[in-house]
């Protein structure tokens, strides 16, 4: 619990395996706000199934993440 009223929240590190397992760099955020997928759905008729049409994924957007 003595964790309970920390100022920061979230933390992120950037890694570059390629030359070492260590982070490159990191921070720590009390706030992220943007965080969110929108998935479109694409709409398939297929001849032959009258039931109605298929629906698959589509292209998916990303939101802009910011950190504060």
């Amino acid at each position: 619990m003595s964790d309970a009223f920390v100022a920061f929240r979230y933390r992120v590190n950037l890694y570059s395996t390629a030359v070492s397992p260590d982070p490159l760099c990191g921070g720590l955020f009390s706030e992220a706000t943007g965080i969110e997928a929108t998935m479109t759905p694409r709409t398939i008729r297929e001849g032959g199934r009258n039931t109605g049409a298929l629906q698959r994924v589509g292209p998916v957007a990303f939101g802009s993440v910011t950190l504060k």
